[in-house]
């Protein structure tokens, strides 16, 4: 009969650290600027001075807020 040995794999918790470039939050938030010296987009009518990046997985952790330790 065979014995199951416990070995702890690579994504196991105790080898798993918080990821330091979302610190463990999951995702980056994404950010605007906002400059009235320049315009950004037209929707319509209306000139939208504000440039957004928006928010995304952290490509870091793949959205998992850990990374290997």
């Amino acid at each position: 009969m065979d014995t199951i040995k416990n070995k702890k794999s690579a994504s196991s918790p105790d080898h798993m650290k918080k990821c330091p470039k979302c610190e463990g939050g999951k995702v980056l938030e994404g950010t605007c600027v906002c400059n009235s010296e320049w315009r950004g987009t037209q929707t319509n009518d209306e000139w939208t001075d504000c440039q957004c990046t928006p928010t995304t997985a952290c490509p870091d952790c793949n959205g998992t807020g850990l990374i290997m330790s």
